[in-house]
């Protein structure tokens, strides 16, 4: 079996810094984007947004739908 990428990165939410596989990322972008909220990739790193802008989270580097 492969082992699985983590990446790391910040929850706005909780205020603190967090590590996730890249399919945990994936699933809460898609979560997120389910809700009416939106992915923005910059500069390599990915952020999910909420309905209306706000930002959920950041992950240091680029989480493919």
């Amino acid at each position: 079996m492969a082992r699985q990428k983590t990446l790391a990165g910040f929850d706005y939410v909780t205020g603190q810094a967090i590590s996730l596989l890249t399919t945990e990322w994936r699933a809460r972008l898609r979560l997120l984007i389910l809700k009416g909220g939106f992915r923005r990739v910059e500069f390599g790193e990915t952020f999910g947004h909420r309905k209306g802008g706000l930002i959920e989270f950041e992950v240091y580097g680029t989480v493919q739908l």
